[in-house]
Formats: C-alpha cells, sequence, structure tokens
C-alpha cells in the first residue's frame, strides 16, 4: 500500500526531492515528468499529494500529482 502525504506525515517530513523521471528529455514540467516526493521520518519516501485530494489535471500547477501517479498506475490526466 503507498503511503500518502497526509498532515500527520508533512509534520514529519525531513526533506523534498525532485524527480525528473525522463532526465534533461522535454518536457520537464511538473506532473507531466516530474514529481516530487518525501522523506518522512518513520515512513520513508513519500510521494507529493494527498489521497483523495489533488490538484493533478492539465490545468493546475502539478506540484502534488506524484500520488495520483503512483495510485492510478497512469497518468490520465494530461
Amino acid at each position: 500500500a503507498t503511503v500518502y502525504l497526509s498532515a500527520e506525515n508533512q509534520a514529519k517530513t525531513i526533506g523534498r526531492f525532485f524527480v525528473d523521471v525522463n532526465g534533461e528529455k522535454g518536457p520537464n514540467k511538473l506532473g507531466v515528468d516530474a514529481y516530487y516526493l518525501y522523506l518522512v521520518e518513520g515512513k520513508g519516501v513519500v510521494p507529493a499529494g494527498i489521497d483523495g485530494v489533488s490538484n493533478c489535471d492539465k490545468n493546475k500547477q502539478g506540484q502534488d500529482c506524484a500520488a495520483k501517479v503512483l495510485k492510478e498506475k497512469s497518468i490520465n490526466y494530461i
């Protein structure tokens, strides 16, 4: 089961990582090929985004898309 960035987990955040899954190749856009992951004390690496709450769609900024992509196993909002 995926652990999501709940309010409790946010309080225990040690660091945040930016991951571009295809390197320098474009489009280099949050929620498309770039995602935030958090290092959470006692939980390990946790995807950005809260289960059931998302700003992931083609008209949003995309900073919380990692959880949505992992949960749905696809990128269906672009």
